[in-house]
């Protein structure tokens, strides 16, 4: 069965966010798409009437005004249309478990419309975590070469699958209908047949995840050993032999190599370079101190570089935080495409790593006894 056979709905919510509190918010537009053979098959939109006016903000999100929602449904009617739209089939939201259908829980306790219990819930936020593991900007690829998408909001999903822009006004049935345009993407990339994929899908079918549904069945998990990509070990390629200091200094000058890009010379960061390879051809240490805009990533990375390559030596440079372990990362990207041929590697704490066998271990526990995986 594809996911294509499965009647849904997809909808949203438009809130009017004046607590901090997400379930104090008060709904003031519900859209919806019945979606029946992977199109859309009917449409449902109303407004809702709040108690609260609306913050500046909410209006120059929805466009929506106050004089509008004064005369829109009770919050009791238009949820009793919404689920009468419903009739009981799953619906699908993004990051509806953190939002949307706590809204719809808390809407409805204090309007006396009980979200029905057995409705099935879908957070399509869910399905780009499985899609898309990593995501952010500034990321560097991923093993196959790929870039991940910026984040995994619906406006971004959407620019990186389908390319579209940022949406102004957000109104609930017209996110709705881009949700739906965004899920077919999702689920082709998690019903992928590469190993990895397989082994996914295996564990959401024996976990009974409700978007196992959607996917192709897995009757048994992929062999671990197949699932995990192949690291090549990088390799020193033979030593030059030729560094000089001065010389990577003068890559960062005018007509410099490194003047591409719209970069500007600037004279801290040429010292900086030099100095930072006088420092590793001499050995010892250095403490230097530079304010914001010495462009220092490029300032100690570019000599690093061409040591390595002259020396034959590994260098390690060490950030002392994520952020910046990630813009060097994505440095060294950029790099590689301007400067002659290095190797890189990423080396992260304990903490961020897998036990393989261990894994292995949950994995054959999980295949004997389906029953003790819980969400």
């Amino acid at each position: 069965m594809s996911w294509t056979d499965i009647e849904f709905v997809i909808f949203d919510i438009e809130a009017n966010a004046s607590k901090s509190d997400p379930c104090a918010h008060e709904i003031i537009e519900i859209g919806a798409v019945l979606v029946s053979g992977g199109a859309e098959a009917d449409a449902f939109a109303t407004l809702v009437r709040p108690t609260r006016p609306l913050r500046d903000f909410t209006h120059e999100l929805t466009g929506l005004t106050n004089e509008e929602l004064a005369t829109a449904p009770e919050p009791a009617v238009a949820l009793n249309d919404f689920y009468k739209f419903v009739k009981g089939r799953p619906i699908a939201a993004h990051n509806g478990l953190r939002y949307d259908f706590l809204l719809l829980e808390s809407a409805g306790a204090q309007a006396g419309v009980p979200m029905p219990p057995e409705l099935v819930r879908l957070d399509t936020l869910e399905l780009a975590h499985l899609a898309f593991p990593r995501a952010g900007r500034g990321i560097i690829r991923n093993v196959d070469g790929s870039k991940p998408p910026a984040a995994r909001s619906l406006d971004e999903l959407a620019h990186y699958l389908l390319g579209s822009p940022p949406r102004h006004p957000h109104r609930a049935l017209d996110d709705a209908r881009l949700l739906l345009r965004v899920l077919p993407h999702l689920l082709l990339q998690v019903d992928d047949s590469q190993p990895a994929r397989q082994l996914q899908r295996w564990v959401l079918g024996v976990g009974h995840h409700p978007w196992a549904e959607f996917l192709c069945k897995e009757p048994q998990p992929a062999p671990l050993e197949t699932a995990i990509p192949v690291q090549t070990d990088p390799r020193h390629g033979a030593a030059t032999g030729v560094f000089n200091p001065r010389d990577v200094a003068e890559m960062f000058a005018a007509g410099g190599s490194l003047m591409k890009h719209a970069r500007q010379p600037r004279k801290q960061q040429m010292e900086m370079a030099a100095y930072a390879g006088e420092t590793l051809q001499a050995g010892g240490r250095i403490l230097i101190e530079a304010p914001t805009g010495t462009g220092k990533t490029l300032a100690y990375l570019v000599p690093a570089i061409e040591y390595a390559r002259a020396s034959g030596d590994t260098v390690v440079v060490a950030p002392h935080s994520k952020v910046l372990q990630d813009q060097i990362m994505a440095t060294l990207e950029s790099l590689s495409e301007e400067v002659e041929s290095f190797s890189w590697v990423l080396l992260k704490g304990l903490n961020n790593y897998v036990d393989l066998e261990s894994l292995a271990g949950e994995l054959d526990a999980l295949a004997e006894n389906p029953n003790s995986l819980h969400r």
